[in-house]
């Protein structure tokens, strides 16, 4: 079973939810996923490095007004950007709310984080991560988190979505990438105890040990 946070349309169109997708509609959406990372071609990234944010003093994410994140990609590299954070780094343990126009995915490393998504200032939805949970957010969607263990850390990377309109991965911008930038859908959660997950974490912990 796939927990995929989602807007009840039939409810209200601005008040999210959890929804627990079990059918057909759950299938889907974690194919689109689990190809979309897969077309990403692990290998390529080989040499695009993980930025570690480890310092003595509190990290903070760079946010515009509008409280877009500012993203750095690497010189000359591949347009992804990989990094590992440690939450005791940032002041309270915290990575203040956010957004971006990438598709992120992440992987906990290890502790425990209280992951909140943002539909308007006053609708948010809360869901506990544990050591080896992965995540994806789509594109615009508000969101931080808070560790609820010290020593947690985690694994992130964004794709940009326009990465996917080249012509070589032909028509996947139109049948994956724009059916998911257009749906409901906030993102998706993968719990590690749950076999469904399996594949998809294995390959997020892949890129993940690339360098090491």
């Amino acid at each position: 079973r796939y927990f995929v946070l989602s807007t009840d349309r039939a409810i209200d169109r601005n008040r999210p939810c959890f929804l627990c997708f079990s059918g057909q509609e759950a299938g889907i959406m974690s194919y689109y996923i689990f190809i979309l990372f897969h077309f990403s071609t692990i290998s390529q990234w080989r040499n695009t490095g993980i930025r570690r944010l480890r310092t003595m003093n509190y990290k903070t994410v760079e946010i515009n007004e509008n409280r877009s994140e500012k993203i750095h990609y690497p010189e000359n590299g591949f347009p992804v950007i990989r990094m590992q954070n440690a939450l005791d780094d940032f002041f309270n343990g915290e990575i203040g709310y956010h957004w971006h126009s990438e598709f992120q995915f992440g992987l906990l490393l290890k502790g425990e984080l209280d992951y909140c998504v943002f539909r308007n200032p006053i609708s948010k939805l809360h869901r506990s991560l544990q050591a080896g949970d992965g995540f994806f957010i789509n594109s615009k969607v508000l969101h931080g988190y808070r560790q609820t263990k010290t020593g947690s850390e985690i694994f992130l990377f964004g794709i940009p979505v326009s990465f996917f309109s080249s012509l070589s991965f032909g028509n996947a911008y139109q049948k994956i990438v724009l059916p998911i930038l257009h749906s409901s859908v906030f993102g998706a959660f993968f719990p590690a105890k749950e076999e469904k997950n399996f594949p998809i974490l294995r390959l997020f912990r892949e890129f993940h040990t690339l360098d090491a």
